[in-house]
């Protein structure tokens, strides 16, 4: 029993510490993939910053 309980709480400490990275990565990868579409389309990627002022 102790050691399926060391095994899941490595595992635990494991996910916690990959979380940050995997959320840096999709957000990256959303990045990319909007630049992606606008340098297809020809038009620059939409301006968020107005939206944060309003």
């Amino acid at each position: 029993m102790n050691a399926l309980l060391d095994y899941l709480t490595v595992a635990a400490v494991f996910v916690l510490m990959l979380a940050p990275s995997a959320y840096g990565h999709l957000h990256e990868r959303r990045i990319d993939r909007q630049l992606r579409i606008a340098e297809r389309s020809g038009t620059e990627a939409p301006d968020r910053s107005l939206h944060l002022a309003a």
